[in-house]
């Protein structure tokens, strides 16, 4: 079975090269960088994993995460290796981030998933 996954990003460009790099056969790949929006479709579709940068413009992940009604692992994604949070996130990630990192979260999901 596919890993549903979103990814979350003020910047669109992130979330086209996200989309782009690790779109693939195992793995769906929606992306927002509107943060309503991506509320709407993760209490819509449930996805298996979010990938959430920290800092959404007018919300941060902490936020966002907060509002969710579903509790689904999130993986947060930041430029700042230091960023201080109160929730816990399966893994922090700092941009730029690299690939194996990235494909290593997916792999962990995918075992899981198809059990």
């Amino acid at each position: 079975m596919k890993l549903n996954v979103v990814y979350i990003d003020d910047e669109t460009d992130l979330c086209e090269i996200f989309s782009d790099f690790f779109s693939s056969e195992d793995v769906s790949i929606s992306t927002f960088s509107e943060p309503s929006m991506a509320i709407e479709r993760i209490e819509m579709d449930g996805p298996d994993l979010i990938f959430i940068d920290y800092n959404l413009g007018y919300l941060t992940a902490d936020e966002f995460v907060l509002k969710m009604k579903k509790e689904i692992p999130c993986v947060l994604v930041s430029g700042d290796a230091d960023i201080k949070t109160k929730l816990s996130y399966f893994k922090q990630i700092t941009k730029p981030y690299e690939k194996d990192e990235i494909e290593e979260v997916f792999g962990h999901f995918l075992k899981i998933k198809n059990k």
